[in-house]
């Protein structure tokens, strides 16, 4: 509750808070009758929608991601973002369950959230067990400026990119996450994250028990990835590298710990791999690079501090 407070504090003094279920019975109807700078509040409660904000510069905000859950009911995904061009707009707060991308087009993609050519922050998100046909099971990022941080991404599939798929030249920027037990096609890369094109920024992350072809836990194709302070274990790989793959990219790596991935632990096929300060199970040249078995608290159950 206290971060719902502390961003209602920063929101623009002329802006309306909009309450559901009080205002409107829905998300949707609060969101179409929202006006640019205001809030939409959503109380704790299971909501059945496929909610849309398309060129609203708003923010929706639930009152826990624990209890505030929209379930797309496996018929379309829980939100869509189209067009919002506000850094300070906030979306989350939420669980985002059950979503099911399917269609022609675009629809195929982002089975938990889909996010096009928008500037926001997405914040405190359960994104689980969503499916897309295509790319992004949990979360999918065409173009913008996106930064996301507490956010736990789990038990998602899709086609490529079981975790997260970013594309159309995308800045992409997630810290204090968690990327695990999502899944792509044995035959399509990235089971925890897709990279295709732009920057993407990760820190403080976890990802680990994922799976696909090749880069079972990161594939970064034409694009730049920064990895940092991020951990990338027990992913699996359809093919010859769990841990990360990168084609096409120009990949950093600091503060690093790769281990105990199936097959390779880094791939280079094209573009580069700097790597400092890093732990890797298989060894990697750079300055303070260590190949020592990390102590992990309790991996059986999920603990990787």
């Amino acid at each position: 509750m206290r971060n719902i407070l502390a961003i209602l504090c920063i929101s623009f003094t002329s802006a309306a808070v909009i309450n559901i279920p009080i205002d409107y019975s829905t998300i949707q109807d609060g969101i179409n009758a929202s006006a640019t700078g205001d809030t939409v509040l959503v109380q704790s409660g299971y909501y059945y929608e496929n909610v849309i904000i398309s060129a609203k510069n708003i923010s929706v905000l639930g009152f826990d991601k624990e209890t505030t859950i929209i379930n797309g009911s496996n018929n379309g995904r829980p939100i869509t973002i189209n067009n919002v061009d506000c850094p300070e707009c906030v979306f989350g707060n939420f669980t985002l369950l059950n979503g099911n991308a399917y269609g022609s087009g675009a629809e195929d993609d982002g089975g938990g959230g889909y996010c096009r050519f928008s500037n926001l922050t997405l914040f405190e998100l359960l994104i689980l067990d969503n499916r897309a046909w295509d790319n992004g099971g949990g979360l999918y990022i065409a173009g913008g400026n996106v930064n996301a941080s507490s956010i736990v991404i789990s038990g998602n599939q899709s086609n490529c990119g079981g975790g997260i798929h970013t594309t159309e030249n995308a800045y992409f920027n997630l810290t204090d996450s968690q990327i695990i037990n999502n899944s792509s096609d044995p035959t399509c890369q990235g089971g925890g994250v897709n990279n295709g094109g732009g920057l993407s920024i990760y820190q403080n992350v976890l990802i680990a028990n994922n799976s696909g072809h090749d880069g079972g836990g990161v594939i970064c194709r034409d694009s730049e990835c920064q990895l940092d302070n991020v951990t990338i274990a027990q992913n699996q790989s359809g093919n010859n590298t769990g841990g990360l793959y990168s084609q096409g990219a120009d990949v950093s790596l600091k503060n690093v710990i790769i281990f105990d991935n199936e097959g390779a632990e880094i791939s280079l096929h094209s573009g580069s791999v700097a790597v400092t300060y890093s732990d890797i199970q298989s060894g990697w040249s750079g300055e303070g690079n260590i190949t020592s078995v990390p102590l992990f608290v309790d991996v059986d159950n999920g603990d990787y501090h």
